[in-house]
């Protein structure tokens, strides 16, 4: 039969590889642009929880018995330190660290001062293990306020109470030496929940942060970035799929081709900037003019395009057309001053002009040209 000594050994090989593998993936996640904050002192919390557990190790191999408790004490203090500071950053608390890291130093004087001198264990040991318990306290409680953003927060923050009690305990139990290995034993699994939790919420975290990343690149790919609106190549998709809705409901969609009159000018007297924010007007006007069905893509500097489903009549179109032009002439407040932009107008219809977009909006180009035309034979 295996001895209570040889089992926690055991455990002890299993249990340094299980947070090691833990504190390797957390360390290497925090090199990751789209990790959260914390994962780096994470990381380092769990690497020194496994040093400390060698440290343990070299115990069962007729060591210094004395030496070792004191070098895993210590270290569990810098493990509970870098544990409260990964939480401060995971959660983007603003809470001075270095509070938590003056009482670390305090804590580890104390107990080098009285547990390797005197025999005062007590003494010794009430200072590391109420910082080791105001540490994993403080974590416990910030996972718990934060529970209604995960409901394994709350998990998370029990196993982080009952390691708060286990350390509280440690002055009056541990100087039973019966209690020693079931001491550890519970302090090992426990922290193996707890890195196993956190590196949960970190992986959690980067899923939905590549699939945030992930969608705005969709968006980028088809929209354009400062109108909001879809772009070229969006357009000429769903041209297609409109197009194949039209013809199989016999219905008519226009192609409005839109061309801003005076926006060089704009460029030229105030700058890109300006520019820029008259664009985003523009776009924003032209948006208020449509309906839902209808698509509105920006497809070069100073152009617009709109696929129309609600002009189905020559006559729709021509008061669809005129209310563009009306919301567009009424003037922009620029640098206190007021700026006419305007625009010259032309559309084709499919399927009767045509059923490919390209030709549709060469001939609302051509059209277009014409209404510029017309516009300055009257200035």
């Amino acid at each position: 039969m295996w001895s209570l000594g040889k089992a926690l050994n055991i455990f002890l090989v299993f249990n340094i590889t299980s947070v090691g593998i833990a504190a390797f993936l957390l360390l290497y996640l925090s090199q990751i642009p789209k990790t959260k904050n914390g994962c780096w002192y994470w990381g380092i919390a769990y690497s020194t929880l496994v040093v400390s557990y060698l440290v343990l190790l070299s115990a069962s191999n007729d060591a210094n018995v004395r030496g070792v408790e004191y070098f895993h004490v210590t270290l569990l203090m810098a493990f509970s330190c870098c544990l409260v500071i990964g939480t401060l950053q995971f959660f983007d608390v603003p809470m001075r660290i270095t509070r938590f890291i003056i009482l670390g130093a305090v804590a580890i004087v104390w107990f080098t001062i009285f547990f390797l001198g005197p025999e005062w264990f007590f003494v010794a040991t009430i200072v590391p293990c109420l910082y080791l318990a105001f540490c994993t306290g403080t974590v416990a409680y910030l996972f718990y306020r934060k529970r209604r953003h995960n409901r394994d927060y709350v998990w998370l923050a029990m196993l982080l109470t009952l390691l708060t009690i286990h350390y509280l305990d440690y002055p009056f139990l541990r100087q039973n030496e019966t209690f020693a290995p079931y001491g550890f034993l519970i302090a090992g699994i426990l922290n193996m929940l707890i890195v196993f939790f956190l590196l949960k919420f970190q992986f959690i975290h980067f899923r939905d942060r590549l699939v945030e990343a992930e969608s705005l690149a969709l968006k980028l790919a088809h929209h354009d970035s400062l109108t909001g609106v879809i772009n070229r190549r969006r357009l000429f998709d769903l041209f297609d799929t409109l197009k194949l809705l039209v013809i199989r409901r016999k219905e008519k969609l226009t192609v409005i081709f839109i061309d801003l009159n005076n926006f060089k000018v704009i460029n030229d007297k105030f700058g890109h900037e300006w520019g820029d924010h008259s664009l985003v007007k523009v776009a924003r006007r032209i948006k208020s003019v449509v309906r839902e069905t209808d698509v509105v893509a920006r497809v070069g500097g100073d152009e617009f395009v709109i696929l129309a489903l609600s002009c189905q009549t020559p006559a729709h179109v021509t008061e669809f057309v005129n209310r563009i032009r009306e919301r567009l002439q009424k003037p922009f407040i620029i640098q206190q001053q007021e700026h006419v932009i305007g625009a010259a107008i032309g559309y084709a219809v499919c399927p009767d002009d045509s059923v490919t977009l390209e030709t549709l909006l060469s001939l609302a180009d051509s059209k277009m040209f014409d209404d510029k035309q017309a516009i300055k034979a009257l200035q």
